[in-house]
């Protein structure tokens, strides 16, 4: 049977059609591979990221726990007088004034001094006062603020200083705490040589957090 030459180029765009519609997936399906593939880079990078960060905070954690189970087998440091007391490590020298308490490390580099202060004010003004018990010069505060430790309001701030001493000054680093404990004002200072600092920051910050009521 043979077809009117019409209805025969009808049959034949409508195949050619037919095949294009087919053949159109098959052209976008690389293009959304390649879409995709950025997507997994990127995902790779962040788990890549997050694992970094991941290891940094276990280490932070390694050294805080190292710090709290140091001072945990230390030995506490009372003062009577001001109804506080500190806790360091177990082989610090204990030290008695009639107005202030001290510890200090073996190797002298690090030194906690707890003393009352006549200043209710800054942190500056009572640091000021521990010259009765050591001698400073030269003292510059890094910054200050107010703060409340184990319940007890209070000022606080880091900063540096040089210690005078007998065989020599040396130039030292400290943070100190001004707080309110009834009606006394007590003032802990805990420094150290200044190339020490950053060293025993962690033994140095913790110390001060266990500053309480007796």
């Amino acid at each position: 049977m043979r077809l009117p030459l019409r209805a025969l180029s009808l049959a034949i765009i409508l195949g050619t059609s037919s095949l294009a519609c087919e053949s159109k997936p098959a052209e976008e399906a690389p293009v959304e591979a390649s879409d995709q593939a950025p997507a997994t880079e990127e995902a790779a990078e962040e788990a890549t990221e997050a694992t970094g960060e991941s290891a940094e905070d276990d280490e932070n954690a390694e050294v805080g726990e190292e710090t709290v189970e140091e001072l945990a087998q230390g030995q506490w440091v009372q003062s009577d007088l001001y109804a506080v007391r500190f806790r360091v490590p177990g082989d610090w020298n204990v030290r008695r004034t009639a107005e202030a308490v001290s510890a200090t490390a073996p190797d002298g580099t690090t030194t906690v001094l707890l003393a009352g202060s006549e200043s209710d004010s800054t942190i500056q003004a009572a640091i000021n006062d521990l010259k009765t018990e050591v001698e400073f010069k030269d003292i510059n505060f890094d910054n200050s603020g107010l703060t409340t430790i184990n319940g007890m309001p209070g000022t606080r701030g880091t900063g540096s200083a040089v210690l005078v001493e007998e065989d020599g000054d040396r130039e030292i680093q400290f943070l100190g705490y001004a707080v309110r404990v009834g009606t006394n004002n007590v003032t802990l200072m805990v420094f150290s040589d200044a190339a020490m600092y950053e060293a025993q920051k962690d033994v140095i910050d913790g110390i001060a957090q266990t500053l309480t009521r007796i």
